[in-house]
């Protein structure tokens, strides 16, 4: 048992070292779509670029945000995996239930 739960704790944690190297891979190439973009603009607007290029620019930079806010959610469900391994959730975790609204 003691050897389940170490192999779960290590494979939990590395998972969250991963996802987080993507989330920061996955930052720089934001980072460089966005200067793509800039510089794509400066050159439309010099008549030097076409529209293409500005529209290309864009979708790069789209789906690179995207990627982004998959590793995000992915690096949240190994955090919460690895919190899990570690006990700090019990296996009868309530789920979550609104509050009932006040009669008037």
């Amino acid at each position: 048992m003691v050897d389940e739960v170490t192999r779960q704790v290590v494979e939990s944690q590395t998972r969250v070292q991963s996802q987080s190297d993507q989330m920061a891979t996955t930052q720089q190439a934001i980072q460089a779509a966005e200067e793509t973009l800039r510089l794509t603009q400066a050159r439309k607007e010099f008549a030097v670029g076409a529209v293409l290029e500005t529209i290309q620019a864009e979708q790069d930079l789209t789906r690179a945000r995207l990627d982004y806010l998959n590793a995000l959610a992915e690096y949240n469900k190994a955090q919460y995996g690895l919190h899990k391994a570690i006990g700090g959730l019990s296996a009868a975790t309530p789920s979550f239930s609104p509050k009932p609204k006040p009669k008037p």
